[in-house]
């Protein structure tokens, strides 16, 4: 009886035999099989296309008679030798953006799934062995938006192509083809069906996940490779447009940035933290925000322009302020320092300027949004002192070396006014220090008690003037040792006693008053601050003159009189005379005060630098200028006597953007003197 299969099964041993079929990716690849036809063995090759079919036929001997065919479709090479590269792509917000609120986008499988997404209904598989992946840390930045694809959608492709060669029947599986009655060999590997990739175990198209020659691959129900977006049963993720690789590590994807896992390629949303302490967010479609804000978690962030999460200040606006903490938060209803200052952020973020309430006292921060510690505060005429913790204060203020100043239930300081304080009856001087201090009964009244007794020492204060009656110039001789010889009662000024006193030469001075007189060494350190508020003081006061008293004394001064006062009130040891800009230079550096620039391009003013105008030798008179900085900021204020009025009466001490005040002078020569 004639068997078909068994004349198939003779034409495969023998093809087997003769030859192996296989296909190599190479574009003159073809197909070698062997047919038995009039008992001769005869060769026939085919030239590979991209739609060719593998066909064998086995021939009856006697018949020539076809008894089976099988056929294989070869996949498509096109698709399987591309690479997806993506295209890093900057953009670059410069303007506030509106708040991003990450809402959920209509997706295909209603899970915050754009509407691309390819939603896959197969069996979740375990991805514990998912662990290939690639370097995904950000390496640098691009040009325009500082962010740089590391894992493009480039995987190098290798062939994975499989196509199962004919062998010895006895080692294949078969199965029955239903309709022929046939034993047909099954195989495994990739096949292209109608285009659409497919993948083969044991002849049977596989769907859900699989790993592949190290790769993760996806197939849908329809057994078609996953390509792009997909909705995995517990995860979505990205599978490379041409190969059908899962892909990690940043994506450029509808003009952003997206991010998916480096462990299981799942889609990252919300924040991932990367690198050195620094932060991304994704929103809930998995694009990146860039220059926008971010409300999570109860509070916001703010991200830059390349992505990443600000930390510390941020300018915006029109020189609004804001600050973030070091875990990105930003700041709000609290306070905030960094190595510049400290600031308070308002209910809306934004940082606080001004005078602000704080219990009993207040605060007060500057243009600079800094709040002002251990300094003075003035407002024309009237001061104010903030403590270490920025509140200002009341009540006794000892400083310095036995200093003691006062300031009221409103905040102000005392000056040029008594004040009954227990026992004592203080008066406090036009600087605001108490330079009498008495001992008063229980009605107020003032009981006589001489500071000094005979054979104490003391020393000549460093404001000392002219001994009782003006018989000696006390001016020179401030800071001076001297040893009391006698005391006399007297009501004379501030003064309760008049003393005779003796100088380490030997020399001996009378009717020395007890004002001109206190028992610790004197200390010649220039406060600049006090220079400062000298100026401040006579704002409005002073008209300018090179001609009349030069230092305020007949309400008239110029620029070098006036700071030469300043500083000796200030501080500074006793003048021989008031010097001009040509003599001031020598009158700082014996005061303590270090040249550090000479006419340099630009230099980082600090509050209290004293500048002098005019190249020295050349700046006698209208030649050169002199003042003092009040701030310290990139365009500084600058206080000085000068005649920017043009003599208009009161007006001579004006303060003025340093910048703007060297621009009308045309830039001239200068040095700049610090307190060291």
């Amino acid at each position: 009886m004639f068997k078909p299969w068994s004349i198939l099964s003779t034409s495969v041993i023998i093809a087997t035999a003769l030859t192996t079929i296989s296909l190599k990716q190479a574009s003159a690849d073809t197909i070698t099989g062997a047919a038995v036809a009039d008992n001769k063995t005869q060769t026939v090759t085919t030239p590979i296309t991209a739609d060719a079919t593998m066909v064998l036929t086995a021939t009856d001997v006697n018949r020539h008679q076809n008894v089976a065919t099988v056929t294989s479709k070869v996949p498509d090479k096109a698709s399987d030798t591309k690479n997806d590269v993506s295209v890093t792509t900057a953009r670059d917000k410069s303007q506030k953006q509106e708040i991003v609120q990450t809402p959920d986008k209509q997706t295909s499988a209603g899970n915050d799934i754009p509407t691309d997404i390819q939603v896959s209904h197969s069996v979740a598989r375990d991805d514990t062995s998912a662990t290939e992946t690639t370097d995904t840390d950000k390496t640098s930045e691009s040009a325009s938006a500082g962010k740089v694809v590391v894992n493009q959608e480039t995987h190098e492709h290798t062939n994975s192509l499989q196509v199962a060669t004919l062998t010895s029947f006895q080692n294949q599986r078969t199965f029955r083809d239903s309709n022929r009655d046939s034993k047909i060999q099954a195989r495994s590997g990739w096949v292209n069906d109608n285009g659409q990739r497919k993948y083969q175990e044991n002849g049977h198209f596989i769907s859900g996940e699989k790993k592949i020659d190290n790769y993760w691959y996806n197939f849908d129900n329809n057994y078609v490779m996953s390509r792009g977006l997909t909705q995995l049963p517990n995860k979505i993720v990205y599978y490379n447009a041409q190969t059908g690789r899962m892909v990690y590590g940043y994506l450029w994807y509808n003009n952003d940035f997206m991010y998916f896992d480096d462990y299981d390629g799942h889609m990252i949303k919300g924040e991932r933290h990367y690198g050195n302490n620094s932060m991304e967010y994704y929103d809930n479609s998995g694009m990146q925000v860039r220059d926008a804000y971010v409300w999570a978690g109860n509070t916001f962030y703010y991200m830059k322009p390349n992505g990443d999460a600000v930390k510390g200040v941020r300018y915006y606006g029109n020189g609004n302020m804001e600050f973030y903490g070091d875990d990105f938060k930003q700041v709000r209803n609290n306070y905030a320092q960094d190595a510049a200052g400290r600031y308070y952020l308002t209910s809306n973020g934004d940082a606080f300027k001004g005078v602000r309430n704080v219990g009993n006292s207040f605060e007060i921060y500057g243009n600079d949004y800094k709040q002002v510690i251990n300094q003075y505060v003035a407002t024309g005429s009237t001061f104010y002192y903030m403590d270490q913790n920025g509140l200002a204060i009341k009540g006794i203020r000892h400083y310095g070396n036995n200093m003691l100043e006062y300031y009221g239930d409103n905040f102000v300081q005392y000056r040029d006014k008594y004040l009954i304080y227990g026992h004592k009856r203080y008066h406090f001087g036009r600087w605001g220090d108490a330079d009498t201090i008495d001992t008063v009964d229980a009605n107020g009244n003032v009981v006589a008690v001489s500071k000094f007794n005979v054979w104490d020492t003391a020393y000549i204060t460093k404001f000392a003037d002219s001994t009782l009656g003006g018989s000696h110039d006390l001016k020179q001789l401030a800071g001076q040792n001297v040893t009391i010889l006698n005391k006399t009662q007297t009501n004379y000024s501030n003064s309760s006693y008049y003393y005779t006193v003796r100088l380490a030469n030997n020399n001996i001075i009378s009717h020395v008053l007890e004002q001109d007189l206190q028992s610790s060494p004197v200390q010649f350190h220039v406060d600049v601050n006090q220079v400062i508020n000298w100026f401040e003081y006579n704002k409005g006061r002073l008209t300018y003159s090179m001609y009349g008293s030069r230092n305020g004394a007949d309400g008239t001064a110029d620029c070098s009189g006036s700071m030469t006062q300043a500083l000796y009130e200030a501080g500074a040891k006793p003048y021989d005379y008031l010097y001009s800009t040509e003599s001031l230079h020598d009158y700082l550096t014996n005061n303590g005060f270090k040249l550090i620039i000479e006419n340099a391009s630009s230099w980082d003013a600090k509050r209290g630098d004293i500048v002098i105008w005019g190249k020295r030798g050349f700046s006698e008179g209208a030649f050169g200028h002199v003042g003092i900085m009040t701030t310290t900021e990139n365009d500084p204020y600058f206080i000085s006597t000068c005649y920017l009025t043009a003599g208009a009466k009161g007006s001579a001490v004006q303060e003025v953007r340093y910048n703007e005040f060297a621009q009308r002078d045309s830039y001239p020569y200068y040095y700049v003197y610090r307190q060291m």
